[in-house]
């Protein structure tokens, strides 16, 4: 009668492996316990997958007999199997295992909502006499023990095995001489030509479906051998090209790290990085795709034009030789925390007891959630939900809400009755710098323009176009600082890491040739403030370097600016994160601290435990800074160094030399200091 749950992070992993396990289910055949030959124990031998792609009719039928092995993902454990356990109270009583495949998915403020709901889940399985004993399994993971504690919140033991096939490999850096997508989209199409079953990997929607776009029109003869994907598309659109792949319909596939993990696409000889991953773990990920039935394959990596690529193509050892990154979950993230005590207490009461599943933060912050009306107490002293489902306002996968992508139907076009369509969904903060009136939002292949963010309805309405441009941000931030938590003081220069509420706000965009890059037009936005708070790493500057730079002919808001941009291009060296993951805002003179300073946070509202890895290493960090400006050959500062694909500010002002002789001096504050300058508590600014 022993149940077991098997945790997946993306949809298509679980339909990938439900037929693997119903086949190895039917080979060993049901057990025939003692006087209990039943056909509900017969018929309850079998895999099932219950994601939100099931039937409300199929859910039902789950519910009533559910499988031996039951298929989900963390999506659908916190929706649609908690908020409902009373449904399922014998099933958590039963569940024996939990296998939580892909662990290092589950990293930075993603990891922390799913560390969260595992805990919920434990509480459940304990009330109703469970108690199951977690699986964790990746094949890429520095330091799995104390990550699996984090996720699961208990002890674990690591088991060291692999015994996955794999044949030759050869793997190499390809730096080009023009646009790396274009080129990328070449090599694509190439090994399709050459019989090779290929799957390029991207790091952005966008580039996903310019690279499709791009190599239909390169060889429109190919265009049925090859499909994009990426999140974002509909359930239906998804299952369809999955099915296609699975089949052998398909020859290649161009997607984004949806496909990364350990999906058998059959028997792929070639894999594309169209640009670094941002972690080895992924790179690893990627390139495990190709050879899993012991053939040769390929692997390159097309170096982008930005600053992490470029110092790869310059000091390959470092790619070569880099081992896989520790992952971090930011369990002590208060938001995160706090969005599911409201969620726990809809499920059960809360009470005391509940520290041992949530932490030593349980019980203040209940009682602070209590005192701002987000929970009530009981006569009895536990906690009780305010509303029935606060389950449907926490997105695991995002910190912010989702808007739909609408676009006008072909029926309405043609005078039918159907309003619109849905091409998919854009999360809070990202639907403002990519879903603004303007913007240029690609599907499938497609361009549709952005006419109307409608906030009340949270949709995003756009209408079909074909232009020859493509559209960026433009936007102004402002950091406050709340408290300081770390400092190290280096002769004048602070570093720093603490508390700090992020403003952002996007102003404008421009259009850019897709070929050129060329700035086409410029356009102003008024758009909502984005304020959250959350950890920053930050340098405090002295005053008087502002006339020293001056005197040596170099501008000194330019090169705070340069080395802002620097770090956050190269903190994924050291730390498992990508740029996009970051935030930066330079300060001529910070309004609190009334002198210069450089910040580096975290994108998450909360924190996710990135800026404070940067500040724990920041003598390497610095050294590979040095590096990046002295080897790249541009004079003035270029997107492979200084320039940022993500500046609000349009990359200005920039000065490359103002860094160097930056980087040099701070080298050498902390050079003085020594490696191990202690870190104390510090009041919090006035």
């Amino acid at each position: 009668q022993a149940k077991a749950l098997f945790l997946y992070p993306i949809k298509a992993l679980a339909q990938d492996q439900a037929g693997i396990l119903n086949g190895w289910l039917e080979a060993v055949g049901p057990p025939t316990p003692a006087g209990d030959a039943s056909a509900g124990a017969q018929g309850a031998w079998r895999a099932a997958i219950y994601d939100g792609d099931t039937s409300s009719y199929q859910r039902s039928k789950l519910k009533k007999d559910p499988p031996a092995l039951l298929l989900s993902n963390p999506d659908m454990l916190h929706l649609g199997l908690l908020p409902f356990h009373s449904g399922w109270g014998k099933w958590l009583g039963q569940l024996k295992y939990v296998v939580v495949d892909e662990a290092h998915s589950y990293r930075g403020v993603f990891g922390a909502h799913v560390a969260m709901a595992l805990r919920r889940l434990r509480r459940l399985a304990r009330f109703y006499g469970g108690d199951p004993r977690f699986i964790l399994l990746s094949a890429t993971m520095a330091e799995p023990g104390p990550f699996a504690q984090a996720l699961v919140g208990e002890a674990t033991e690591v088991v060291e095995a692999n015994g996955a096939p794999q044949g030759e490999r050869q793997v190499g850096l390809w730096n080009p001489v023009a646009s790396p997508y274009r080129e990328a989209s070449q090599i694509f199409t190439r090994l399709l030509d050459s019989g090779h079953k290929t799957i390029a990997f991207t790091k952005a929607r966008k580039i996903t479906e310019l690279m499709t776009l791009w190599a239909r029109q390169e060889r429109p003869e190919l265009k049925d051998r090859f499909a994009g994907y990426r999140a974002g598309y509909l359930p239906e659109q998804r299952r369809a090209i999955e099915r296609r792949l699975f089949g052998g319909e398909l020859d290649g596939v161009i997607s984004t790290s949806a496909l990364e993990l350990g999906i058998d696409v059959g028997g792929l000889d070639a894999c594309l990085l169209v640009g670094f991953p941002g972690t080895m773990i992924s790179a690893r990920q990627r390139m495990g795709r190709v050879g899993r039935v012991g053939q040769a394959s390929l692997v390159l990596m097309v170096g982008l034009n930005d600053a992490l690529d470029q110092y790869f193509m310059r000091h390959p050892q470092a790619f070569f030789g880099r081992p896989t990154e520790r992952a971090r979950i930011p369990v002590d993230n208060p938001v995160i925390l706090a969005a599911h005590l409201a969620c726990a207490a809809a499920e059960l009461p809360l009470e005391d007891g509940d520290a041992r599943w949530f932490g030593p933060a349980f019980a203040p912050l209940a009682e602070a959630l209590w005192r701002g009306a987000r929970l009530r107490k009981g006569a009895e002293g536990k906690y009780h939900a305010v509303t029935g489902r606060p389950t449907r306002d926490v997105n695991l996968r995002s910190s912010g809400d989702s808007y739909l992508v609408q676009a006008p139907s072909k029926r309405l076009a043609d005078g039918g009755g159907a309003s619109s369509v849905s091409l998919g969904t854009l999360e809070v903060p990202r639907v403002y710098r990519d879903g603004h009136p303007g913007a240029i939002y690609l599907h499938q292949g497609a361009q549709w323009q952005v006419t109307r963010l409608d906030f009340d309805g949270k949709r995003v309405l756009v209408k079909e176009v074909e232009v020859e441009h493509y559209t960026e941000p433009r936007a102004d931030d402002h950091i406050e600082i709340v408290r300081v938590e770390k400092r190290r003081d280096l002769g004048g220069v602070s570093w720093c890491w603490g508390q700090v509420r992020a403003r952002e706000q996007v102003t404008g965009y421009v259009t850019k040739h897709v070929g050129t890059q060329k700035i086409l037009s410029e356009h102003a936005l008024d758009m909502p403030l984005h304020e959250y708070e959350t950890k920053a790493a930050w340098w405090e500057l002295p005053g008087a370097w502002r006339k020293d730079f001056a005197e040596l002919g170099l501008d000194f808001a330019g090169a705070i600016h340069a080395l802002e941009h620097a770090q956050i291009a190269l903190l994924p060296v050291f730390a498992l994160c990508d740029r996009w993951d970051l935030g930066g805002v330079s300060y001529w003179s910070q309004p609190q601290l009334d002198q210069p300073a450089i910040f580096i946070y975290d994108g998450h509202a909360g924190g996710a435990a990135l800026a404070e890895q940067g500040w724990e290493i920041v003598g390497p960090w610095l050294e590979a800074v040095d590096d990046l400006l002295r080897d790249c050959p541009c004079e003035e500062g270029c997107p492979a160094c200084i320039q940022s694909p993500k500046c609000g500010n349009g990359n200005k002002p920039l000065d490359k030399a103002g860094a160097r002789e930056l980087v040099r001096r701070l080298k050498g504050r902390l050079g003085q200091a020594g490696a191990e300058s202690r870190s104390s508590p510090q009041p919090q600014p006035q």
